[in-house]
């Protein structure tokens, strides 16, 4: 889906969920605060509108994600929604790593968004998965179905295009 801009995406898709009703009052999202502004502020509105719940994936002293906060806390969420490099710190996502926790979550029947129809978490209960990959697209390849990332965001002036434009890979299953 093209768009103006990764910003316009988040709130697109972060909308979009509530609207559809896969994001209700209560829900939980789970962000980072090394996240840009463009992916932290709609899931803030909707938090302010909604009732949604913001949770943070707590951070090592140096900037970086604590994988074992974002363990103990992925269970709970429904959204995932995290940079896949950071344009603070310039860690770049361990998806391998965030790909075994999701893994490690319980078979359907526990808590958590959906079940996963596709590898690799089919069968698990597992809290959407969006990926801001703004600051990765332009130097890595990213495997959404290796990791199982549901949506994919992304901003045309990364890779030198013009401002205003952006876009964002959405599951079929999920976009219907």
């Amino acid at each position: 889906v093209f768009t103006y801009n990764a910003t316009y995406a988040f709130n697109l898709l972060s909308r979009g969920l509530v609207k559809s009703g896969m994001l209700k009052k209560g829900d939980v999202v789970l962000l980072s605060t090394v996240d840009h502004h463009a992916n932290i502020v709609p899931w803030q509105i909707l938090a302010e509108e909604y009732g949604i719940i913001i949770d943070w994936v707590e951070l090592h002293e140096n900037g970086t994600i604590d994988y074992v906060s974002l363990e103990s806390k992925l269970p709970q969420a429904k959204v995932l929604s995290i940079t896949g490099a950071s344009n603070v710190t310039g860690e770049v996502l361990d998806l391998e790593r965030v790909k075994n926790i999701f893994e490690s979550l319980p078979l359907v029947g526990g808590v958590g968004g959906g079940t996963s129809p596709n590898l690799p978490y089919k069968g698990r209960n597992t809290p959407l998965f969006i990926l801001d990959g703004s600051q990765r697209f332009p130097h890595m390849k990213t495997d959404v179905t290796q990791y199982g990332i549901d949506f994919y965001v992304g901003t045309g002036h990364k890779v030198m295009s013009d401002t205003g434009i952006g876009f964002f890979y959405g599951k079929k299953h999920i976009l219907r």
